[in-house]
């Protein structure tokens, strides 16, 4: 019984796969406008390459281009807004589908660049921002010691502390190299700095060297920049007499890195209207206090410190006039207190 139940099943499978076999492969098959509208270009292509439907061929191909660009302009979107995972995902259904273009390199280059550039600046936040963690971490330890008097110089946790700082200056040095590599300078020379503060030996890698070589040209370029833009700036204010302006651009000027000719003679200029101003203030600030409008006098011996401090002049002209002011409102408040009492006196006699 048993042999005949398994000779039947060997024959039925048999016939059943010798069925299979004999069906038509377009039994499988799908039209290519419905290819089309699925979007499955390539597999629509390839359909009709098989079928030597050349002419319709280069039509759906020309057609599958346009599309792909469309998309393309909706791979842009994401990436603008570095949604980098809806982007990758768009990019790969699209090469999957359509015939390859040349902007499909382009599109590929700026997925994979932005991400790693985002991640890049990303990854230079956490490291500046570890390394402010340990500093406060190491004066913390510090703090306790002397206020708990503890010699733990060399403890467990100050180790692990200096480990983590060295480990942490290696990925700051990195990050710089990486900085410097897409011309990010004001990251690359922040970077730079921390690591060998905290690593003083990383300064004399061979690839340090290379490194300060590059930032230097960009360091003098941009103090260079910087300084024509404030001298510019500098040389409108005396111009037009903006006197907060020349004073707060003087304070960044006088100092280091700034010099020049130039800058000098913009600076003399600079102290010199300021000290006529000043002067000029003084002599309205005398008129305004001999004819006893005080407000008026205290305001410009204000307004003349300022622009002069080192005139002790205008700080005791000053100290005059508000002294006086003072008094005077001391008195008129008392006339006022005496005059009300009168008032009050006559009121209640009546």
């Amino acid at each position: 019984m048993y042999k005949v139940l398994n000779n039947i099943f060997i024959v039925t499978c048999f016939f059943a796969t010798t069925a299979c076999s004999s069906l038509s492969t377009n039994y499988w098959y799908q039209s290519t406008d419905v290819l089309i509208e699925q979007g499955e270009f390539n597999q629509a292509l390839k359909q009709l390459k098989q079928d030597g439907k050349n002419k319709q061929y280069e039509i759906v191909r020309n057609r599958a281009i346009k599309d792909a660009y469309k998309k393309i302009s909706r791979i842009e979107a994401s990436i603008s807004k570095k949604k980098w995972a809806i982007a990758k995902h768009k990019f790969n259904k699209l090469y999957e589908s359509h015939p390859p273009i040349r902007q499909f390199t382009r599109i590929k280059n700026k997925i994979d660049k932005g991400e790693k550039e985002e991640n890049r600046k990303l990854q230079t936040k956490l490291a500046l921002a570890k390394i402010q963690l340990l500093n406060a971490k190491q004066l913390n330890a510090e703090f306790n010691r002397r206020r708990n008097n503890i010699n733990s110089t060399g403890s467990y946790d100050e180790s692990l502390l200096k480990k983590q700082k060295l480990e942490l200056a290696q990925t700051l040095y990195t990050l710089s190299l990486m900085a410097l590599e897409q011309q990010d300078y004001f990251n690359a020379q922040k970077t730079y700095n921390e690591a060998i503060k905290i690593s003083p030996k990383l300064s004399r890698n061979s690839l340090s060297i290379d490194l300060q070589k590059s930032l230097e040209p960009i360091k003098n370029h941009s103090i260079k920049s910087k300084q024509d833009s404030l001298y510019t700036k500098l040389n409108d204010a005396i111009a037009s007499e903006n006197f907060d302006n020349i004073i707060t651009l003087q304070k960044i000027l006088s100092k280091t890195p700034f010099e020049g000719k130039k800058l000098k003679k913009s600076l003399q200029l600079a102290t010199k209207v300021r000290l006529e101003k000043a002067n000029f203030l003084d002599k309205q600030a005398d008129t305004f206090y001999r004819g006893a409008q005080l407000t008026a006098a205290i305001d410009l011996w204000r307004q003349a410190k300022l622009l002069n401090p080192e005139n002790r002049n205008y700080y005791d002209k000053l100290a005059r006039a508000s002294k006086v002011q003072s008094k005077l409102i001391r008195l008129r408040k008392q006339t006022d207190q005496k005059t009300t009492k009168t008032m009050t006196n006559l009121n209640d006699y009546q």
